[in-house]
């Protein structure tokens, strides 16, 4: 592709944001117009003529010229924007500003994105040794831990008898037929399910020892990430981290996607939880921030520690 501006101009701005200015020209939108016009007599329906089948000189009279030239421009400066991108290497987040002016030719691209900003890591070798030198401490599996995985998978048992019976009647199960269970007459597990949910498992002693050594592989897994994070934090509070806004934004909806997704397994829909816990989105939205800003900056110290050392993924 030939290269879509000229005269760019680029200045940072507070809080990472870099304002983008280029000139463009107007000429370039014509291949963009022809492809668009392509798409759009494709999809025209004219009396006395199949859809998409109508001449080029009477389909060009039933499609807006203004329209037609508004799409191309902004096809056309997205592109340029792409360049300049990839061109100076910019390591841009979220939706960029982009606004153009035709008043004049060439017409004038500018644009507003926000770039990753530097992240100036501490002495992190130092502090990875420092807990990586500490004891592991030893992981206990109590029959409490035990009781609570077999009423756990007794609940889940419950939901699908539950759903089976609905099934069968033709009725759409709601949120209140999975909440509403009795939770002191659950069903019991039987050998079936020892054999399905542990291994092929025979007894109840059997799938116990299996559910117990699966515990303790999880509290060992979740010792060992206790450790990490605790390095991380320990990393981050060494290195100096400013977190656009954006980053923290995109976080948020990051955060609030896999919750709704959550809360869909479970049977719930997002606005029955809202009413429960008495909150709006947006107040829930503003309790994420503080986590959605920690996470961001885990993210970009791993980011800037793989650059540091030259980490990348292999082709496989």
């Amino acid at each position: 592709m030939n290269k879509l501006y000229s005269n760019l101009e680029l200045k940072t701005q507070p809080e990472s944001r870099l304002s983008i200015t280029a000139s463009i020209n107007p000429g370039d939108a014509e291949k963009y117009k022809e492809d668009i016009l392509k798409e759009k007599m494709a999809n025209l329906a004219i009396p006395g003529f199949r859809k998409g089948e109508a001449p080029k000189e009477i389909a060009e009279k039933h499609i807006d010229k203004d329209e037609l030239q508004n799409e191309a421009v902004s096809m056309l400066s997205a592109d340029a924007l792409t360049q300049i991108i990839i061109d100076n290497d910019l390591k841009v987040i979220g939706k960029p500003n982009i606004n153009v002016n035709t008043q004049k030719e060439p017409y004038l691209l500018q644009a507003e994105v926000t770039i990753l900003p530097e992240v100036k890591l501490g002495d992190y070798k130092s502090i990875a040794k420092q807990h990586n030198s500490k004891p592991q401490e030893e992981v206990v599996v109590t029959q409490d831990d035990i009781d609570n995985v077999i009423k756990h998978l007794r609940l889940q048992k419950a939901r699908m008898l539950i759903l089976d019976k609905l099934q069968k009647e033709n009725k759409t199960p709601t949120p209140q037929d999975l909440e509403n269970i009795d939770a002191d007459n659950l069903p019991e597990l039987t050998q079936e399910d020892f054999k399905e949910l542990g291994g092929g498992s025979e007894t109840l002693e059997e799938f116990t020892q299996k559910v117990k050594g699966q515990i303790k592989t999880e509290k060992e897994f979740a010792e060992t990430e206790k450790r990490r994070l605790q390095m991380l934090e320990a990393i981050i509070a060494e290195s100096n981290i400013e977190v656009p806004k954006d980053i923290i934004d995109l976080e948020v909806r990051r955060m609030e996607e896999m919750f709704a997704q959550d809360l869909q397994a479970m049977g719930m829909q997002f606005d029955t939880y809202l009413t429960q816990i008495g909150k709006t989105i947006d107040e829930l939205r503003e309790s994420w921030r503080t986590p959605a800003e920690k996470r961001a900056k885990l993210q970009m110290v791993f980011d800037a520690i793989a650059q540091a050392e030259n980490i990348s993924p292999n082709k496989d």
